[in-house]
Parts: C-alpha cells; structure tokens; sequence
C-alpha cells in the first residue's frame, strides 16, 4: 500500500509539472502559411 502511494504521488507531480510547461496560442489568418508565420513571430518576441 506504502508503495502504491509513493507511485500515485510521483505519478501526479510529474503531470502537474509537464502541464505547466504548456501555452495556449490562438491565432487567426487567412492561410496556414499566415497562421504558422503569426505564430512563429509570436514565439521569437
């Protein structure tokens, strides 16, 4: 039981980690060209 602890709980600061790494884009263009460029111009600023 000791063990099933220890693994649910590593197992929840690893997610809680790896999700705050994360970042919503929203963007709106013409073409997907235009999108992916938006984009990029938004990730070198």
């Amino acid at each position: 039981m000791k063990n099933v602890k220890y693994l649910l709980s590593a197992s929840l600061l690893v997610l809680i980690s790896c999700s705050s790494y994360a970042q919503t884009v929203t963007t709106t263009a013409g073409t997907l060209d235009d999108a992916e460029a938006h984009i990029a111009a938004m990730a070198k600023s």
